[in-house]
């Protein structure tokens, strides 16, 4: 079970990449997926919406996967508590950013982040601005997809911690990444052209 996040400007491929790699674990594991929808993405609308909580899990527990718009942070948080009570699933918030950022990131959340592998839970992970997330994320995650970036602080904390260069970030194509896994050495990455 693993930590993957993805990230990069709006149309650089992050969300469908993600969910590309969700179904593929879907096929491989027979386990469902939830998908937390923050914002209503346009890219998400074919996934099947569960109008509760209660409704996704249930689907889930079905062997159907769906989508869930939360209502705001205590309904994120509710959401997140039962994630690490029902784990036969596979778990990806969108604009993950919200929920998991260096000035607020929930009690919940941290929680998953951490104990991840103890408990089985796969969460994949997509964000515009990784310069936003929480040092905790980073720490946790298993693996990075980077897609093309302009943020300063993103770029900069990209640099320092991984050395990925800053004008190949910035350079990258739609639909191309780069993939760092949790024990690449820095500076080491692997490109991968999605579309």
């Amino acid at each position: 079970m693993s930590v993957s996040l993805y990230f990069g400007v709006p149309e650089s491929g992050k969300t469908s990449y993600a969910l590309d790699r969700v179904r593929r674990e879907i096929v491989e594991t027979r386990r469902p997926a939830i998908i937390l929808d923050s914002e209503q993405a346009r890219n998400l609308a074919h996934i099947p919406r569960a109008a509760s909580r209660l409704d996704a899990f249930k689907a889930a527990a079905e062997g159907k996967s769906t989508r869930y718009v939360p209502s705001g942070e205590d309904d994120v948080d509710r959401f997140t508590v039962a994630v690490r009570t029902y784990q036969n699933c596979i778990y990806v918030i969108d604009e993950f950013g919200y929920w998991a950022n260096a000035h607020s990131i929930l009690p919940s959340v941290k929680q998953i982040i951490r104990g991840h592998r103890h408990r089985g839970i796969s969460l994949h992970a997509t964000t515009q601005y990784p310069g936003d997330l929480a040092p905790l994320v980073f720490q946790c995650a298993d693996h990075l997809y980077v897609f093309r970036c302009k943020n300063i602080n993103a770029l900069k904390r990209l640099e320092d911690a991984y050395r990925l260069p800053r004008e190949v970030v910035e350079a990258l194509p739609p639909g191309t990444c780069l993939h760092v896994e949790k024990w690449t050495p820095p500076g080491q990455y692997e490109v991968i052209k999605y579309f």
